[in-house]
């Protein structure tokens, strides 16, 4: 049922908009950030700083909105705290999609900002016998994203910054208390792409 509304939801900014053309106006783009933990049990386990790989994919709808959808994922190592350093493994790919408004202030440039939903697979392997040694779990987050982009011909550069707010309930699932985590944070990074 999740993922039916989830499909209905991606698909309302595309659909019932007489000045929609399907056919103009898409703008994939790839981009690579580095990725700051907002929890700081996240960045004491993991590291202050990730990378972060995405693939976005935006279309003009009218009047400056545009819908976006973007993929991403972070795999980071790591060691749990405490006196024994466990190893530990996580994976997070948060799937997004949402709306933006564009403002073009010159030939070349526009700065953007929006908003969406986001859906995370987060998927964990510790080496520690307190907790569980393998977690997959997947939860409803929140996006917010600015940026600028330079157009050239067919191609343009995005300077962008975007926050991610993914919380995770991790209390049933060690033997010991585990806190709730906001796995999400903020990005800053570069992406190239074109326009169709």
């Amino acid at each position: 049922m999740k993922i039916v509304i989830f499909l209905i939801a991606l698909c309302l900014p595309l659909l019932g908009l007489s000045a929609f053309d399907i056919r103009n106006g898409w703008e994939p783009e790839i981009r690579a950030a580095a990725f700051y933990p907002s929890s700081k049990k996240f960045r004491k386990i993991y590291h202050e700083w990730d990378a972060d790989y995405q693939i976005e994919i935006s279309k003009s709808i009218c009047y400056g909105f545009s819908g976006w959808m973007n993929g991403a994922w972070i795999a980071e190592r790591g060691r749990s705290k405490g006196d024994i350093k466990n190893s530990s493994r996580i994976h997070i790919v948060p799937i997004s999609f949402g709306a933006k408004y564009s403002y073009q202030f010159a030939t070349s440039w526009k700065v953007y900002a929006g908003m969406g939903a986001c859906y995370t697979f987060l998927r964990m392997k510790d080496h520690s016998p307190f907790v569980n040694n393998h977690l997959h779990k997947s939860s409803w987050g929140g996006v917010a994203k600015t940026g600028i982009q330079f157009y050239w011909k067919s191609l343009f550069f995005d300077l962008f910054a975007d926050y991610l707010y993914q919380p995770f309930h991790f209390s049933n699932t060690s033997k010991v208390k585990r806190d709730n985590v906001n796995v999400g944070g903020y990005k800053l990074g570069l992406g190239i792409g074109f326009s169709l």
